[in-house]
């Protein structure tokens, strides 16, 4: 199941140090609203930027309350799945682009673990062959 229950335009993964970095997934209504958002939290000291990250999902901002609540059949075009903090996040995407897009986002600010021995990242974009959402 998604890291949240509805498919939102945009997610705010937040990293808070308690000892151990634990991470927040926020839902936000527009992925420009969430880039202020995470900019504003950095400019006033109370995040370091490498802690706080939006991912834009794709799907559309207007969706009405009963298609955006995921259920037990749940009709998500794409999962995002990655391994941040030792555990498995699944991330719905609307397509491709958007989750391509994210997972890049991810590894860059180094918020997804990679293979010990292999360096590579524990994250990839799965088709689950839903059509998007218009």
């Amino acid at each position: 199941m998604p890291a949240f229950s509805f498919l939102v335009p945009a997610i705010m993964v937040l990293g808070i140090h308690t000892g151990d970095k634990t991470y927040q997934y926020l839902p936000v209504a527009r992925a420009r609203q969430c880039e202020m958002n995470v900019s504003q939290m950095v400019s006033g000291g109370f995040l370091d930027r490498g802690y706080g990250i939006c991912l834009d999902t794709g799907f559309p901002e207007h969706l009405d309350a009963q298609k955006s609540s995921l259920g037990e059949n749940a009709q998500v075009p794409w999962y995002l799945v990655a391994m941040i903090n030792n555990e498995y996040e699944y991330l719905a995407m609307n397509d491709e682009q958007h989750c391509t897009a994210s997972l890049t986002k991810l590894v860059s600010y180094n918020f997804v673990s990679s293979g010990l021995f292999s360096g590579t990242p524990y994250a990839i974009c799965i088709n689950a062959g839903f059509p998007s959402l218009k």
